[in-house]
Formats: structure tokens, sequence, C-alpha cells
């Protein structure tokens, strides 16, 4: 079973064809979050089965893509991050798996709002999401990307009420009621999700704050109705009429198990003052020892432009290839063979570590069809920038 899960990972992460809200495609913090933690519980599992070699490949494509994490979702220089004085913040998704900083002037199109409004820039597009990258070990509290992003959302998500904060998903989301408190049929306004006063409660304790995961839990109560946790709750003005009224339940599903779930955890962390489910071999890994990669991807479906100096070049492919490549533009050639991981990926790694600037060109030469791939591929090493 852990086997058909990861090899599913590697072979289709790390982007996703649809995000923790069921609505994007991309790459986003949360799922980045769950698959690079998966990933190195797979690595465990694959050790304790006696295979070594699957488990060094989970953990290695763990690392790499728990370093592209900014490079994917972390953006500079917006107008929101002037306007909340921050330096930058993780956005809610990357459509594209390009690096954050080629996102200017791209809209992603909301598909709960209605054409006229359903366009925004990707670089302005933030969720609640990028918490999930302290809940599963990979980024501490204190991180000043995190600190930066909790700005960024308590400034445009949080909703204050009489009992304490909750927050929206995101900002311009049309899941919910209308303005006029009509039903959502396709459109609307989001309202916040007791949910998330949950998860900004077990981020408290990630942070050491017990005291404030005490009072957030008790936030959520307050948002209970007779025990029973609304998906949404009603962020504005009384609507009698539509039996809609501040911070109690909106037309939203009620029970949601998913926010019994996150209450029930909740409980289990204040009373273990320690985060119910966090992946201690993550924590340890990213957080504690500061893991790095070694290695940078190329793939077929994620093609790199460059990489810089001091790590090997690892390509993969989806059947056994001998490679051809080149770091003097062909005036000499050297050969690899590819391995297979066991998961359906085949790797080879350029030994490319002590090369400081220039081209790395190669191409493929397929055993099982004895077929030339016919296209050269380059990724150029950048030297390195002087600080």
């Amino acid at each position: 079973m852990v086997r058909k899960a990861v090899a599913f990972l590697v072979q289709n992460g790390p982007g996703t064809k649809q995000d923790r809200w069921e609505e994007e495609a991309g790459w986003t913090p949360f799922t980045l979050a769950t698959e690079i933690a998966a990933l190195v519980a797979a690595a465990d599992f694959s050790e304790e089965n006696g295979e070594k070699a699957m488990a060094e490949y989970c953990r290695q494509t763990a690392d790499h893509w728990n370093d592209r994490i900014e490079d994917w979702t972390y953006v500079t220089g917006t107008s929101l991050a002037k306007k909340v004085g921050v330096d930058g913040y993780y956005i809610r998704i990357n459509p594209s798996g390009v690096p954050a900083r080629e996102l200017a002037g791209v809209y992603l199109k909301l598909k709960n709002q209605p054409d006229e409004q359903a366009e925004i820039l990707a670089t302005e597009l933030v969720s609640v999401d990028a918490l999930a990258l302290v809940r599963f070990g990979l980024r501490a509290a204190d991180d000043p990307r995190i600190l930066n992003t909790i700005k960024v959302i308590d400034a445009v998500l949080k909703v204050e009420t009489p009992t304490g904060p909750c927050w929206h998903r995101y900002n311009h989301d049309g899941y919910g009621e209308h303005e006029d408190g009509s039903p959502y049929d396709g459109t609307g306004v989001g309202r916040p999700w007791p949910l998330l006063t949950g998860e900004r409660a077990h981020y408290e304790m990630a942070a050491g704050n017990l005291e404030g995961a005490k009072a957030l839990l008790q936030t959520m109560e307050s948002f209970a109705n007779q025990g029973l946790f609304p998906e949404q709750v009603w962020d504005t003005d009384d609507l009698p009429e539509r039996e809609l009224f501040f911070v109690k339940f909106t037309g939203s599903a009620m029970p949601l198990v998913w926010a019994h779930s996150e209450y029930i955890k909740l409980c289990c962390s204040i009373k273990d003052k320690k985060v119910f489910d966090l992946p201690r071999p993550v924590y340890s890994r990213y957080v504690e020892n500061q893991q790095k990669s070694t290695l940078v991807e190329w793939t077929f479906t994620q093609p790199i432009k460059n990489m810089t100096p001091g790590k090997g070049l690892r390509l993969e492919t989806r059947a056994s290839a001998q490679i051809h490549w080149t770091t003097d533009n062909w005036k000499t050639t050297k050969t690899i063979s590819t391995r297979d991981s066991g998961l359906g990926i085949h790797f080879a790694d350029l030994p490319v570590q002590k090369v400081k600037s220039g081209k790395v060109d190669f191409t493929f030469l397929w055993q099982e069809s004895d077929r030339w791939e016919g296209n050269d591929f380059t990724v150029e090493i950048l030297p390195m920038r002087a600080e």
C-alpha cells in the first residue's frame, strides 16, 4: 500500500490537479507540505522493509522538493507585501510550477466567482494553507517567512468576533452565501471557517503559545451549534429573514466532520502540550537538522532551465535510458545509464558539482526501444553571485 501511494506521489507530484479546497491545480504550500512529509514517512517504511535504495530515493526527492518550496510559492516585493509591511509571503497557489518570481502579471481565474470578478493576480492570492509548513514539520514556527505570511493572513483573512478570531480560506473566496444572504449557487462570498481557528491554534502550539492555543480552543467551541461545528459562520450584519446571524452557522455543511476531527486533535495537542499530528522525522530532518538537498531534479514535466553550482543534476524518466551528456558543447561526451527507483521512475545523477558555470547538454537513448530521443536538452549552471 505504501509503495503504491508513494509511487503515485513521485510520478505525479509535486503539483496537484486539485488543491486542498478541491478547486485549483498547481503547486501549493499545503500540498507540498503533505507530499514531502509523506515521502519522509515512506522512506522509513522502505528502510524497515529492507529497501534502502528506495528509502534513499524518497528522502532525496523530499529534500529537493523541500528546498524548492520558496522558489515555487514565496513572493516578494508585491503591492500587498508593501501594504502590510513585509518583504514577502507564501501565496495560495502557483498554477504552473515556474519560479514564483516569474509569476508577475499572471492571473488566476477563480472557480467560484462570476466571470467579471474571477481574475486575480497569482501573487496577490493568499491562503491560510502556508501554516501546514509548520504543522507538518518543514518550517520552524518562527521562520521569518512564516511570520511574514501570518501578518498578511491576519491583515487579509482574519475576522474578529466577540469570542475570538476566525479566518477565511483565502482572499476573493466566492464559496458561501451572497451578500444578500441568498444561498451559494456556484458563486457567492466565502465566509470564515471554525476549522481554521483550530488550525491557527495548532500553529500557536508549535510556536510555544499554549495559552493562546487554549483561548482559540474556546473560540472554536463558541462557533458550535448544539455541539455541531458548521463549515462556515456568518461574518457580517444579521439577516433575520435569512436566519443568518453574526458568527452563527450559515447554510453550509453542519456538522463538518473535518472540523470535529481538528477539534479532537487540538484537545489532544493541548493535553500533551505538543502538536498531536506533527511528524517527528520530518521536523527532525528539516527544522532541527536543516537538511538540504544535494541534487537538482530535471524531468520532462518539469524541465528546469538553470541551476546554481555545487549540486548534482538528477535526470528522471519513466523508462530506462542511456544518457549521453557533455559540459563542453559536445567536444567530449560522457555516458551514464539510469537506475530503477522501484517506483515507476528511472533516474541518473550527473556529477556536475564541480562545474562553476556553463551548460550541461544531454539527450536520451531509450533502451527498451533502442531509439534516440531526437532532441538535445540544456541546463545552464549559473555562476554564484558575489554578496
